[in-house]
């Protein structure tokens, strides 16, 4: 199953296949300066725009521009009115290399204001999820997928992708403590800030041994 992101900033390297989310996002933390705003069309309907700001760059060529905070995302085609996010937790983000593309989660669930008939048809069509990918070179890769509510449980902290956390993910989590410009730090930034710092040391122990019996 899918979890939660919002990824930052880092050295020229080719990101890894798999997506990985955070369960709460924190890049709104960082200072914001620039306002991007992305749309797209998909089939039977679907539309998505979204607006959000990048923070001032760390002063470095090779660099990754992380999410400073969401505006708002207008999601529709999927219900009967359209799906109005601008909450902290319904909006998540993950930037490709050098921001050649990004990546978008959307739970309209966790959206305080949103009305219960949209969570009614969104339930009855089984989306808890919207996964939207953008590839701002080509826009051939541009996609949107859904996942329901039944799925396997993901451990954010499982940085080996054995659906547990153990030893062996702080191992793959420890190289990487106070590295603070990287893409996603080999999953070990579990935070989305673009580092490896107390934060995700918290993270990483409210996940401890999650997923073993």
């Amino acid at each position: 199953m899918l979890s939660l992101f919002c990824r930052g900033i880092g050295p020229a390297r080719r990101p890894r296949r798999r997506t990985r989310f955070v369960s709460v996002p924190a890049c709104s933390r960082r200072p914001a300066i620039f306002l991007q705003e992305r749309s797209f069309d998909g089939p039977n309907g679907v539309s998505i725009s979204t607006s959000y700001y990048w923070p001032p760059p760390p002063g470095t060529y090779f660099f990754t521009y992380p999410l400073a905070r969401f505006v708002e995302t207008v999601i529709e085609g999927y219900t009967s009115e359209p799906i109005v996010l601008s909450g902290y937790y319904s909006q998540t983000y993950r930037p490709e290399h050098h921001n050649f593309g990004a990546q978008f989660l959307f739970e309209p669930r966790l959206e305080a204001s949103i009305s219960q008939n949209i969570l009614d048809e969104l339930r009855a069509q089984d989306i808890r999820l919207i996964h939207l990918i953008l590839d701002f070179l080509t826009g051939y890769n541009n996609s949107v997928t859904t996942y329901g509510f039944e799925g396997k449980p993901f451990y954010p902290a499982d940085l080996d992708y054995d659906d547990d956390t153990d030893l062996t993910d702080f191992a793959h989590f420890a190289p990487r403590w106070l590295n603070t410009v990287c893409d996603e730090c080999s999953g070990a930034d579990l935070t989305g800030d673009g580092q490896v710092v107390l934060d995700d040391l918290w993270e990483f122990a409210d996940n401890w041994l999650a997923g073993i019996e």
